[in-house]
């Protein structure tokens, strides 16, 4: 089944879910296990930490925290002032990851990637095959942080 929660203030924490996940919060960290189709997680001021939920999609986004993701298939990460990571053994599809002020470490499975995406003011180091041509998708884009991609 699904689950569904929701604070204002405090720390979410959601172990073992079997199903679909959407957490949101204002002001705290959430924190996701488990397996579904689909991770959803957003707060404000707090870290989302999805790294122990395996799904075919997972979305996660924080103004001023860190975003970690694990298992998937497509995701869509971002954070304005928190680094980003991802550690995934799973064939992916698609994965967008954007930062204004955080780094992007991310660790794929191997294989081409259409890599693309900026960096105004960050280096950026694509330890992966990539091709225009290839099935899967990454597109990192950062402001002001640097972008390590690398095979896991």
């Amino acid at each position: 089944g699904q689950v569904r929660a929701e604070a204002v203030s405090g720390r979410l924490e959601l172990t073992g879910v079997q199903g679909s996940v959407e957490a949101e919060t204002t002001s705290g960290d959430i924190t996701a296990t488990g397996e579904g189709e689909r991770a959803r997680a957003n707060t404000t001021s707090g870290g989302v930490d999805l790294s122990g939920y395996a799904g075919q999609e997972v979305e996660a986004d924080s103004t001023s925290g860190n975003v970690a993701a694990g298992g998937f298939t497509e995701a869509d990460l971002s954070s304005v002032s928190g680094d980003v990571e991802v550690h995934s053994s799973q064939e992916l599809q698609t994965l967008t990851v954007e930062t204004t002020s955080g780094n992007v470490r991310a660790q794929v499975p191997e294989g081409p990637y259409d890599v693309s995406g900026d960096s105004t003011s960050g280096d950026r180091e694509i330890g992966v095959d990539t091709s225009p041509d290839a099935d899967a998708q990454i597109r990192i884009d950062t402001v002001s942080g640097s972008v390590q991609l690398s095979r896991s």
